[in-house]
C-alpha cells in the first residue's frame, strides 16, 4: 500500500509535539503492518479487496487516531484526519446534540499482547558510546529523488489535492490512470522534503514498554542482560548492537526491521 498525505502527521506533530513518538512510531511501522494488509487488523489473505473503503489506526499509547481512505485497486491509503480519541468523543457529543437520533459507532481496535518472558542466550554484547542515539529518519518511498520530480510545496499540495479528489476512481478509467501517475510525485515529495522531528530507538522501545506495562527489569530478564545495562540504553547513553536491538524489537512486537534504511547511526 502507498501511504499518502503524510503531511497531516507532520502538521499535527508541529502543533502537538507531545504526539511525536506515538505518531512517528506508527509511521515507521506502517509499511510492515497496515501497509502489508488490506485493512488494519484484517487477517483473511484469501479475500480479494477492490473498490474503496476507509479505516483507522490507534498509534502508540492509544490516545491518538489516524483516519484514512482506501483505494484498494490503486493500493492507496490516504490520511484524512489525525487527532485524539477525546476529539472524536467531543465531536460526536456535539453532533448528537444537533441530531439526538445519532447512534454511537462501534470502534474495533487491534490489541497487542506481550509474549511470555524468555531468556535468549548468545546475546551478550552491548556497545557504549558518548550519548550517541539511534535516530530514525521518517521517510517513505523507494529509489532516489529524480531531478524531474522536484516539486515545490505549493505544487505538492496541488497534486495531493488532485489525488484526494480522484481517490474514488475506478480501474481502467482516465481518472484512475491519472491517480496512479500522481503517486510517484507525491511519494517523492513526502519521502524527501517533508520535515519531521527526530525519533530515537530508545524512545520507541520505551513507548512499547509502557504499552505492555513492562519494567526495565522485565526486559533485561527476557534479554538475559542486567537491568543497569538496559537502563543505560533507555536513557540514550548506550547504543545496542544490531542483533540485540533486533531481538528487543521482536520481544516488543515492533514491526521495524533492524536493517531499515531509515535508520541513521
Amino acid at each position: 500500500m502507498n501511504l499518502i498525505a503524510k503531511n497531516k502527521i507532520a502538521e499535527y506533530i508541529g502543533k502537538h509535539p507531545e504526539a511525536r513518538v506515538d505518531l512517528l512510531t506508527w509511521l515507521e511501522e506502517y509499511p510492515y503492518r497496515e501497509g502489508k494488509e488490506p485493512l488494519s487488523g484484517y487477517k483473511d489473505k484469501d479475500m480479494v479487496h477492490a473498490g474503496c473503503g476507509s479505516g483507522s489506526s490507534s498509534p502508540g499509547s492509544g490516545d491518538y487516531v489516524i483516519k484514512y481512505r482506501i483505494n484498494y485497486d490503486a493500493k492507496i491509503h490516504c490520511i484524512t484526519w489525525v487527532g485524539t480519541k477525546e476529539q472524536i468523543v467531543q465531536e460526536f457529543k456535539a453532533t448528537r446534540e444537533v441530531n439526538p437520533a445519532l447512534k454511537e459507532q462501534i470502534v474495533i481496535e487491534q490489541v497487542f499482547s506481550a509474549p511470555p518472558p524468555q531468556n535468549h542466550d548468545g546475546i551478550k554484547e552491548w556497545t557504549k558510546s558518548k550519548t550517541q542515539k539511534t535516530q530514525i529518519a521518517v521517510i517513505s518511498g523507494k529509489g532516489s529523488l529524480d531531478e524531474k520530480i522536484n516539486l515545490k510545496e505549493a505544487e505538492y499540495e496541488k497534486e495531493l489535492a488532485r489525488a484526494i479528489a480522484l481517490l474514488e476512481a475506478r480501474p481502467n478509467t482516465p481518472e484512475f490512470f491519472e491517480l496512479l501517475d500522481l503517486l510517484p510525485l507525491i511519494n517523492s515529495y513526502e519521502a524527501y522534503k517533508l520535515k519531521f522531528p527526530p525519533i530515537y530507538a530508545f524512545e520507541i522501545v520505551t513507548l512499547r514498554m509502557n504499552l505492555f506495562e513492562l519494567t526495565p527489569l522485565n526486559l533485561a530478564t527476557m534479554l538475559g542482560r542486567s537491568e543497569n545495562e538496559l537502563k543505560l540504553f533507555l536513557s540514550g547513553e548506550v547504543m545496542l548492537r544490531d542483533e540485540i536491538l533486533a531481538e528487543l524489537y521482536k520481544i516488543l512486537s515492533l514491526h521495524i526491521p533492524i536493517n531499515n534504511p531509515h535508520f541513521i547511526q
